[in-house]
This record gives structure tokens, sequence and C-alpha cells, in this order.
């Protein structure tokens, strides 16, 4: 049988002129179009796991913060039920009477406008001691009142309902002006001789909030014993003792609340005498 293939040089197969062809695949021309999708799509799984993560973190450290409030109220009121003593409120539910003078009264002669200022003696050598060290500081108050009797308060008192009765208005309605502006005898802590205003001069108290003088007693007061007694009052402060004033701003509490707060955590805790 003939041979199908021919041999020699150049031999050629008769299936020569088949022709297989593997397929290649040639990427299209890139745009800025599929770049940027190409690219979007990279970066959404990041962005995804970088949300994760930040989410994670959030709620971990909210549930720290959540743990660390309850841990710092529960050793708040751990140190009110240790509280065996609490200032005294002197207001209209809890006067004092004429006969309530403290017995150890000394006179703040040494500062300026000192002679016609007043304190209870403990309270007096904290505030002097307390005066030295904002001098220490550069800076000086002034005390403007401090101790105020019964009949002096009282005084006060007729004085303005007097004022007001000239100025046309009847007894009834001077009064209940008078009392919105002034205690009535007997309901002024001023009598406790706890109690000094004070200022960085002699001309006005209402300014005394924006003073580096008032930023200072925020900061070191209660190491010296005195608080600030009501936050829309700054320039007036009272002497509740080292101790107190201390804890008091470990648990950020103002008196009032600090007084009830004691109360309900310490039931035989009991009110300071003066």
């Amino acid at each position: 049988m003939a041979d199908r293939f021919t041999r020699g040089n150049g031999v050629k197969s008769r299936d020569s002129r088949r022709h297989y062809y593997t397929p290649v695949y040639i990427p299209k021309a890139s745009t800025p179009r599929s770049r940027r999708l190409r690219l979007l799509r990279r970066c959404i799984p990041v962005a995804l796991a970088a949300v994760i993560l930040a989410v994670s973190v959030f709620l971990w450290q909210s549930g720290r913060k959540t743990e660390d409030s309850v841990i710092e109220v529960s050793a708040a009121r751990q140190t009110l039920r240790e509280v065996s003593t609490y200032p005294r409120i002197v207001d209209s539910e809890a006067p004092l009477s004429r006969n309530d003078v403290p017995a150890d009264l000394v006179s703040l002669n040494t500062l300026p406008n000192g002679a016609s200022v007043c304190l209870r003696a403990d309270a007096a050598e904290r505030f002097l001691a307390m005066v030295d060290a904002m001098a220490a500081d550069g800076m000086a108050i002034i005390p403007i009142r401090g101790y105020v009797s019964y009949d002096e308060q009282s005084a006060v008192l007729e004085e303005h309902i007097d004022k007001y009765i000239a100025d046309g208005a009847s007894a009834a309605e001077a009064r209940e002006q008078a009392l919105r502006e002034y205690a009535a005898p007997g309901e002024s802590e001023a009598q406790l001789g706890t109690l000094i205003d004070v200022s960085t001069d002699l001309s006005s108290v209402d300014r005394f909030a924006a003073t580096d003088q008032y930023l200072w007693l925020c900061e070191n007061a209660p190491s010296y014993g005195f608080i600030i007694r009501k936050a829309s009052q700054p320039w007036r402060l009272r002497y509740v003792g080292v101790d107190t004033a201390q804890t008091m701003r470990k648990v950020g509490l103002s008196l009032d609340d600090y007084v009830q707060a004691v109360r309900e955590e310490n039931p035989a805790a009991v009110q300071e005498s003066n």
C-alpha cells in the first residue's frame, strides 16, 4: 500500500494544513472608570472591616465607661455610708433662734476690711491659711461679710421693708418683696459664723466668677475646708471642714445634695451642732 506520507527534506504532513490555536486572553484597554471600579471593589472590604473594628472598639469603651461609672457610684455610696456627721443647713425649714451665737467668734483684722468681718475661730484660722496660700500664688481676696447676728438680719429686713413702703408698696407687698431679696431672721447660714463673702475689691461681687481668684478657690478651697456654697453665688464660701469638703468634691455633690445623700446612705449620721 502506497505510503500516505511524503518523506524527505521539508516533510509535511498531509494534515499540515490543519492549524490549531490555543485561546489567549487579551485584556481590554484600561479606562479611568474601570480603574475606579477596581479600586472601589478593593476598598469596600477594607472600609467595612475598619467600620466593624471602630464599632467594636466603641462598644468596648462604652462598656468600660459604664462599668467604671458603676464602680465610681458604688465607691461614692460606700464613702457616704462611712460619714457619721454632716454640716448644718439653715433655711426656713430649719431656722436658727436668736440665742444661736457661736461662742468663739474672731475678727479677721489682719486682712483689708477684715476688722468688721468675724468667723468662728476654726473657720477663721483656715481662711487665713487659705489667703496666705493664695498670696503665694500672686493673688488676693478681700472678706466682705462674715457672721451676721439674728438681730442684724432682722434690722436689714425691716430697713428694706420700710424702703419699699416709702416707694408706695403696702406693708404686705413690701415684706414679700424684701423676703425675696433677704432671708428672714434666723434663716441665714451667716449666723453660723462659717459663711463668708469675698471679692477682689469692695465695689461688687457680681464679677467674681470671672476672676483668677475664683478659679483658684474652685481648685484649692476644699484643701482648707471651704466650699463654694452655691453655684449661683460664686463669691460665698462655707466652711465645712477639710474632710467634708474633700469628700464632697470626691462625690461631686453640692452641700444640700451631700447632706441628703448622707442621710439616705447612713441614717445613723447626725447633724453637726453648729
